[in-house]
């Protein structure tokens, strides 16, 4: 509405209390938003930004999301391929940590292992083949032969 179009009503724009009070009516910011052009919804709750999902889903890490982090600390060159192929048994619940290595070898190591609470076990051994490109592996089944394999 403009200025004419109370004129057009039959409104005597010389009376100030009324002129006023219709503008005010008009543009009210508690029930009008200007900037947008259109009325605010009166029990609107605003978009949870981003940010805060994220803060809220990292409050409480578990799992793989809190970090695998053993107890023991192998070798720089060892952390990232043990890690790596430790890291689906732990995913899978059926380990818990990594306590120590028992053996190394030249193809393989044996690290302890804590077992988790659902496999009934207290302890488990985890034989870790070091990467392809560090071994020479031949006869392969001879070393798998009387051990049972998790995956």
């Amino acid at each position: 509405m403009n200025i004419y179009d109370y004129e057009e009503m039959g409104k005597d724009l010389s009376d100030t209390s009324d002129k006023y009070d219709d503008y005010e009516a008009l543009f009210d910011p508690q029930k009008a938003n200007r900037r947008l052009g259109r009325r605010q919804q009166p029990h609107h709750t605003p978009k949870i930004q981003p940010s805060e999902i994220i803060e809220d889903l990292a409050e409480d890490p578990q799992g793989l999301e809190g970090g695998f982090n053993p107890t023991y600390q192998p070798s720089r060159y060892e952390r990232g391929w043990l890690l790596d192929s430790l890291r689906s048994f732990y995913a899978q619940t059926l380990i818990s940590d990594v306590l120590a290595q028992v053996r190394g070898g030249k193809e393989a190591n044996v690290y302890c292992c804590a077992a988790h609470s659902t496999t009934g076990e207290s302890l488990l051994a985890a034989k870790v083949y070091r990467p392809r490109q560090f071994r020479s592996l031949s006869n392969d089944a001879i070393y798998r032969q009387g051990r049972s394999v998790l995956i």
